[in-house]
């Protein structure tokens, strides 16, 4: 299911500013990021819990707005949510509506747009065949594993086949097998999709085997703290890549910066 010579979105986020009132006082979150995003780009953005990675990726999502600077995407200042992008979060379980079978939980983001049914119902196909989700379409979320849930989310985010696929911890609440499946997963539907990507996590592993570019958060109010590009060949496979030397030495650095 490849979008051909559609391209990812080019993401610029200018120097943007995040505070939030606290009772009579003011909470700065988020000072002065700025960093681009090329199109067709996996970006990780990694830093302690609590450090503002969530509330950054909303601000480029356009679901908040910045208290200064602006996110742009292809150029155009981000006022609200944007068109043409998929958003996966970690938290499954509130995302999926429990009544919906699986296809219909696909379908919803088609509400907003003038798709005809067939047209509709090739794409819900093409997406749950490429999430290998495709005999379990009349099932319900309570019906499946967390596993399998997730894989509904990442469908629903990519059925409409957008140019910017955001992922908020999109793999913190399932198994470490199944987490492993999961990042394979969005790697060959990133890279058939040709979509930019911002992935926000914790965990080091992750955003060195899924990323191009890593950026981390640090600090009170958050800032950029360090930024690398991840030098390692694709495609990526898990035991082969984590073996590698620099593997090893990208994940040594991103540890230290973390702790400074």
């Amino acid at each position: 299911m490849k979008i051909g010579s559609i391209s990812g979105y080019e993401v610029r986020v200018n120097g943007i500013s995040m505070s939030f009132l606290n009772s009579d006082s003011e909470k700065v979150v988020l000072h002065d990021i700025s960093f681009a995003v090329a199109s067709g780009e996996v970006l990780a953005i990694c830093g302690l819990s609590g450090v503002g990675k969530s509330t950054l990726l909303k601000l480029i999502s356009g679901l908040s707005l910045p208290t200064a600077g602006q996110v742009q995407i292809d150029s155009v200042v981000v006022n609200g949510p944007h068109p043409g992008l998929g958003f996966v979060t970690q938290d499954y379980s509130r995302s999926l509506f429990p009544w919906l079978t699986v296809a219909r939980n696909v379908a919803l983001p088609f509400k907003a747009l003038n798709v005809s049914q067939e047209e509709k119902a090739a794409k819900i196909k093409q997406v749950l065949i490429s999430v290998g989700l495709e005999d379990s379409s009349h099932l319900f979320p309570w019906q499946l594993s967390g596993g399998m849930q997730q894989r509904v989310a990442i469908a629903r985010a990519l059925v409409t086949q957008p140019r910017l696929l955001l992922l908020d911890e999109p793999f913190a609440s399932v198994d470490a097998h199944v987490r492993l499946e999961l990042e394979d997963l969005i790697a060959r539907l990133v890279d058939e999709h040709a979509v930019t990507t911002i992935l926000v996590t914790h965990d080091i592993d992750e955003a060195i085997y899924m990323a191009d570019r890593v950026i981390t958060l640090s600090g009170s109010p958050a800032g950029i703290g360090m930024e690398f590009d991840v030098d390692l060949p694709r495609p990526r496979e898990q035991i082969i890549s984590r073996a590698e030397a620099r593997f090893s030495q990208l994940r040594t650095d991103l540890y230290l910066g973390l702790r400074k």
